[in-house]
Formats: structure tokens, C-alpha cells, sequence
């Protein structure tokens, strides 16, 4: 969208929110306080996240805030089985079977050695060239 009438098509003649006129370079909404009200109304509200479905089981759940995305119970489970995998994290490297390891925080080790993360690498530029 251009500042003036010639640059977009579509110019809209009064605020998105308040419906006074829009004025000089104005194209969506008439002040700040316009666009601050408009965008607070595109969040979810209280009303609208009232009784949605757990997406992981189906069962209704009434989320804490706008972000909750699923029922406590999933939610934990999905953290549980995410750390479980990070603990469970094999070695890059082919053939190697062995735990590349995890400290409880971060990202999982991809490799369980410095020696075999070199001869990864090293394969990898291998393979390159």
C-alpha cells in the first residue's frame, strides 16, 4: 500500500475501527489509539478460548491463556516424551549405536565422542569433494 490514492487501488475512506474519515497519509486506522484497539481486538479472548478441544485426545479443556495450546495432561505428556527423546539421542555417526548423551539442559549431543564428531566431519567434506 502507497501513502496516496494513485499509489494503492484499494484505499479505504474511514478508520477500520472508529469509521471517522482518514486523512493525509492514513491508509488503515485514524490514530494510534485505532490501531492499538484494533489490533487488542484480533487476540483471542476469555470468550472465544472457552471450551476448545485437546488436539493430541479430543477432550474439551478450558485453556489458562491465549498460548495453551492443549489440555495439561497432553501437554506434560508431550514434555515427558520430548526429554525422553533428547535422553535417548542416538550417535550421528553410521554404524554407531552408542548414547550420544544429554546433560538434562540445551540440545542433545549429536555424536557420543569428540572422535567420532571428527570423523563425521571428516566424511562429510569427504563426500563434498
Amino acid at each position: 500500500m502507497g501513502y496516496y490514492s494513485w499509489e494503492s487501488g484499494n484505499r479505504r475512506d474511514d478508520c477500520e475501527w472508529c469509521k471517522r474519515p482518514l486523512t493525509g497519509r492514513q491508509e488503515r486506522v485514524c490514530s494510534p489509539a485505532c490501531r492499538q484497539a484494533l489490533k487488542r481486538s484480533a487476540k483471542r479472548t476469555k470468550e472465544q478460548l472457552h471450551g476448545l478441544d485437546c488436539p493430541r485426545c479430543g477432550n474439551p479443556f478450558d485453556p489458562v491463556n491465549q498460548h495453551q495450546k492443549m489440555c495439561g495432561d497432553c501437554a506434560r505428556a508431550e514434555r515427558d516424551a520430548a526429554d525422553e527423546a533428547r535422553w535417548e539421542a542416538v550417535c550421528g555417526l553410521d554404524g554407531c549405536q552408542d548414547n550420544a548423551g544429554w546433560m538434562g539442559d540445551g540440545r542433545p549431543r549429536r555424536y557420543c565422542s569428540t572422535a567420532h564428531k571428527q570423523k563425521a566431519y571428516r566424511l562429510r567434506r569427504k563426500a563434498e569433494s
